[in-house]
């Protein structure tokens, strides 16, 4: 089972989350951390994400 599974909308809001998803990742490499990114592709995709995955992660982020 893998830690983390981040769910990102690299189309939301004015800062452009794709700035600080390199970022995000380090940080929690640096505390031991497992982290898998998803971006999301189309309308409601991050459901699809969700349902398809969730039984393989301890923790889901969803960010943008």
């Amino acid at each position: 089972m893998n830690e983390i599974l981040m769910i990102v909308n690299p189309k939301a809001g004015k800062a452009k989350p794709n700035k600080y998803v390199p970022k995000i990742i380090q940080n929690f490499n640096d505390k031991g951390y497992k982290i898998d990114v998803k971006y999301t592709e189309i309308k409601n995709n991050a459901t699809k994400i969700i349902k398809d995955y969730n039984k393989d992660y301890k923790i889901l982020i969803v960010y943008g």
